[in-house]
């Protein structure tokens, strides 16, 4: 699988069907954007629970980081959009 060192985050329906399906591809994919109101500290501190928020929930759950570093190479680019187009195709 390839590496993730940097990451270009895009906002998308079915994110968690993208991600498994990206990852069964050799892509890495991955949620690095969990609501910062449901950390622990924030639920401690200021009471915030789910729902508190759902603007910033909604958001989200829509959002995923694909590969994206310098040494990535067109031919990988290339692959990941194919992937990312032949997921939705299907849908």
């Amino acid at each position: 699988a390839w590496r993730l060192s940097g990451g270009d985050t895009i906002k998308v329906s079915l994110r968690n069907g993208l991600k498994e399906y990206l990852n069964s591809k050799g892509i890495m994919a991955r949620v690095y954007f969990p609501p910062v109101h449901l950390s622990n500290f924030y639920k401690k501190t200021f009471g915030y629970k789910e729902g508190s928020l759902p603007t910033s929930e909604k958001v989200s759950s829509e959002v995923l980081t694909l590969p994206m570093y310098p040494e990535l190479s067109r031919k990988e680019m290339d692959y990941i959009v194919q992937e990312v187009k032949k997921f939705f195709r299907e849908k």
